[in-house]
């Protein structure tokens, strides 16, 4: 007969130990070390290439700029996931919180460069951007072959990062040992005295659909309605998950929605309103 009082004893943790890294954080923590350089080396050959085509057909003075800025904005972005890999991989939770910034930054980053386009085409429109002598108009494409595919990573680090055993890691709380047997003992949770596990309480937990709605809003870019619509479904999932007493959870999901939305509608809203300032100044 195993001494049940040994078990217990023999699943505490050293107070020292160091948390252990779940496998979907580890995966994303590599996964940054090699899309981050890859994603801004990348967009800058391609930019790069878009640069060159401008500069050998005469392009007026100062639109190339506009890619520069997109150049710049790649760069931020890979150097947020290159720093959020090697945090993860040192086991800092700030990883954690520096790679969904680069995962929303993804985002913020698409609309910039459609944004930084429609901008360019508009100041050449208003002469804001004159054409060289003899240009009686200019055509350019945006490049977007690299940064189109920069949202899909962004989805699987978002989805990853918020799954429960990444955020319990982020809280430095430790998983909890099945019903019915031991798990390994560096992820058990000792049981206090003559407890006994309720088998159908995990059963009753599930997460809200308003959150997981909320999230995929955020990223489904439609005019802002979808942005707009994942703000208001986030807050009344994070509203449903306070009162349920923790029957709902995807509380990480619901922020995450608010946020991304919230981020995009104040980023266009302030070029909109940089380019009508713009457009009503010439």
């Amino acid at each position: 007969m195993v001494d049940d009082q040994a078990l217990t004893t023999s699943a505490i943790p050293p107070a020292n130990s160091i948390r252990p890294l779940p496998a979907q954080v580890k995966a994303v923590a590599y996964g940054n070390l090699i899309v981050g350089p890859l994603l801004a080396i990348l967009n800058a050959i391609v930019v790069g290439y878009s640069i060159s085509e401008l500069n050998a057909r005469n392009a007026p003075e100062g639109l190339s700029t506009f890619f520069y800025i997109n150049i710049l904005i790649y760069l931020v972005v890979g150097t947020l996931f290159l720093v959020g890999g090697i945090g993860l991989l040192r086991n800092q939770k700030w990883g954690r919180a520096v790679s969904l910034i680069a995962a929303v930054s993804c985002f913020v980053a698409l609309f910039a460069g459609s944004v930084l386009g429609k901008i360019a085409q508009n100041l050449l429109a208003s002469g804001a951007l004159p054409l060289r002598p003899g240009q009686t108009s200019f055509y350019f494409r945006a490049p977007m072959s690299v940064a189109a595919f920069a949202p899909l990573y962004a989805i699987a680090v978002i989805v990853l990062l918020m799954l429960p055993d990444a955020r319990n890691w982020a809280r430095g709380e430790r998983g909890v040992a099945p019903v019915g047997g031991l798990s390994d003992p560096q992820y058990a949770t000792p049981s206090p005295p003559g407890y006994q596990p309720n088998p159908n309480a995990l059963s009753t937990v599930r997460t809200s659909p308003l959150a997981i709605v909320s999230l995929v809003c955020s990223m489904v870019p439609f005019m802002m309605l979808t942005q707009i619509a994942s703000v208001v479904l986030g807050i009344v999932a994070l509203t449903q998950i306070r009162k349920s007493n923790g029957a709902l959870r995807g509380k990480g999901f619901a922020i995450a929605g608010i946020i991304i939305s919230s981020v995009l509608i104040i980023f266009i809203a302030t070029v909109i309103i940089f380019v009508t300032m713009v457009s009503n100044s010439h």
